[in-house]
C-alpha cells in the first residue's frame, strides 16, 4: 500500500503507541529502521484477515474472475506509472 513519507511517521507512531509494532535502529545509519510486529500485533492477524477477505469477496460479487484480474493488473500499472515520476 503506497503511503506518503509525511504520513508514514504518524502511522508508525500510532502503531507503536498501541503496542502493535516496535522499531529498532539498523547499524550505524540512524535513518534506517527495522520494523517488527509485537506479539499483540501478530495476534490480530487471525481476527483481521477474515474481515479483509469478506470485504474483498463482497467487492467482487458478480465480477468475472478474469475481469477482476485484469482490473487489478491495470491498477498496479497505473500506480507504478504514478510512482515513477
Amino acid at each position: 500500500m503506497p503511503v506518503q513519507k509525511s504520513s508514514l511517521t504518524s502511522v508508525l507512531n500510532n502503531l507503536e503507541r498501541k503496542g502493535l509494532m516496535r522499531r529498532t535502529r539498523r547499524g550505524d545509519d540512524r535513518r534506517m529502521l527495522h520494523l517488527f510486529l509485537t506479539p499483540h500485533g501478530r495476534g490480530l492477524k487471525a481476527q483481521l484477515l477474515p474481515i479483509g477477505a469478506a470485504i474483498n469477496q463482497r467487492a467482487l460479487l458478480g465480477v468475472d474472475p478474469h475481469d477482476a484480474a485484469l482490473a487489478a493488473s491495470l491498477l498496479e500499472k497505473l500506480t507504478a506509472n504514478l510512482e515513477n515520476k
